[in-house]
């Protein structure tokens, strides 16, 4: 499915991503611009890899959330990405 150099490239910006969401979102919980072009990175890796789920990748695009990105890391990880966000003050 990856190629093992663009599953770990993967995994390190989506740990940037979840691990830091009071720089890379919102007060409502959607990805800032800086998050977006983050997220447009991970999209970018998984789709030329060869990711198969293109229907939750559209869905997460649309709605940038972090809901949703937690759904898409949780495809990609493997395990529930919920486990590691860190967030100050926020509820899901």
């Amino acid at each position: 499915m990856f190629r093992c150099t663009t599953l770990e490239y993967v995994k390190s910006l989506l740990f940037e991503l979840l691990t830091n969401v009071d720089k890379y979102f919102d007060k409502r919980l959607v990805l800032n611009s800086d998050g977006r072009r983050l997220l447009n990175k991970i999209i970018f890796a998984l789709l030329s890899s060869g990711f198969d789920d293109k229907k939750l990748v559209k869905s997460v695009r649309k709605e940038p959330t972090l809901e949703n990105i937690i759904k898409l890391a949780t495809v990609v990880l493997g395990f529930d990405a919920k486990r590691i966000v860190m967030y100050k003050d926020l509820t899901l």
